[in-house]
């Protein structure tokens, strides 16, 4: 939570390596007590529960790439440690828990709600290109065409029309006015919204600048 930490010991990583937890360096920041004082607190409450230090025990990178020990606790610790603190200090301490409950419960349906989105999506059929790709979180909407054009899905006939390759026309049907004319549509059939699924999750559509795909990592469809 205050920087990136590295495991000492390795043994406990996979354990807390999806949990919410509280550094004994926040916890100093929370109290305005010295960090070596916490650390000091830490030990002896694993000491008289019983548990290794080792198991919490984490290093971080400071000034000129020392290494420094903190502690890291799950929340029944963190409160279990602050129980003998003073009140305005555990009042700090809680609020900051619920705090990172909150943000950790975003995050969960920050990552689940898109692919949900995407599977309706992808239940469907008859949904115009750019309607598609707008529900698709970070897509550059106005580059997807040209990607598509270099992968070979499409190709531009003439400045703004664009046309689907034939052997493509089961992702991708095109409609036009009467007798061909207009600038045309393009629809997504439910295979073309799988591969455009499987387009996204694999990075290949355009994203916009600074936007960081995490809410699709690891779908699959």
């Amino acid at each position: 939570m205050n920087s990136i930490a590295l495991t000492q010991n390795g043994i406990d990583e996979a354990k807390f390596q999806h949990s919410t937890l509280m550094s004994s360096r926040e916890i100093a920041d929370l109290t305005g007590k010295q960090h070596s004082n916490v650390c000091r607190d830490i030990r002896h409450m694993l000491q008289q529960i019983g548990e290794a230090e080792l198991k919490f025990e984490f290093s971080y990178c400071g000034e000129g790439g020392r290494k420094y020990v903190e502690f890291r606790l799950p929340q029944d610790l963190t409160l279990t440690l602050i129980s003998g603190y003073h009140a305005k200090v555990r009042v700090a301490i809680i609020k900051r828990w619920l705090q990172l409950e909150q943000e950790e419960h975003e995050r969960v349906l920050q990552s689940l709600a898109p692919k949900a989105l995407l599977g309706s999506l992808v239940a469907e059929t008859g949904h115009l290109l750019g309607d598609f790709v707008r529900c698709l979180p970070g897509v550059n909407t106005q580059q997807v065409r040209r990607t598509l054009q270099e992968l070979g899905y499409l190709f531009q006939k003439g400045t703004y029309k664009w046309r689907v390759r034939a052997k493509y026309r089961d992702l991708f049907e095109e409609k036009f006015g009467p007798n061909g004319l207009g600038w045309g549509q393009i629809t997504v059939t439910q295979k073309g919204a799988l591969k455009l699924a499987e387009l996204y999750s694999d990075g290949q559509l355009p994203m916009r600048k600074n936007y960081a795909p995490e809410a699709f990592e690891g779908a699959s469809f």
